[in-house]
């Protein structure tokens, strides 16, 4: 998990800076107008790759998973909810929400995420016995 935490922020970072140097760079090229156009249209690029990424890989990535893990640990059953495909659109989404600049915490999902390595890594053992 930790791995997986430091991927993330490393991320977000790293396409934040690439955000705004674009914007830099397109302002003292061609002006205010244009650079924030461009800071816009690449953060509408971001939230578009992770409402086409939930909507087609996993659609119930479409939230923070908090309800739908505390009803797992009351004993609901939730086909589908862990699995590495819900793993990795949430991870993913969860870096495009932050990168786009969503006003949204990486502390739901991180949870959810955890949970979800937990999941697999317990049921890897109990089918390895």
């Amino acid at each position: 998990m930790a791995c997986i935490n430091f991927l993330e922020v490393f991320t977000i970072e790293r396409a934040t800076l690439w955000k705004f140097g674009c914007m830099q760079h397109v302002t003292e090229q061609a002006g205010l107008l244009f650079g924030w156009l461009v800071l816009v249209l690449i953060c509408m690029g971001f939230a578009v790759l992770g409402v086409i990424s939930i909507e087609l890989l996993a659609r119930n990535c479409g939230g923070s998973g908090l309800p739908e893990n505390k009803c797992f640990l009351n004993g609901s059953s939730l086909p589908g909810f862990f699995t590495i495909r819900t793993l990795t659109v949430r991870v993913v989404t969860s870096i495009l929400a932050n990168a786009a600049g969503f006003p949204v915490g990486r502390e739901g999902p991180s949870v959810v995420i955890g949970s979800n390595v937990a999941y697999i890594i317990s049921k890897d053992m109990l089918f390895a016995t």
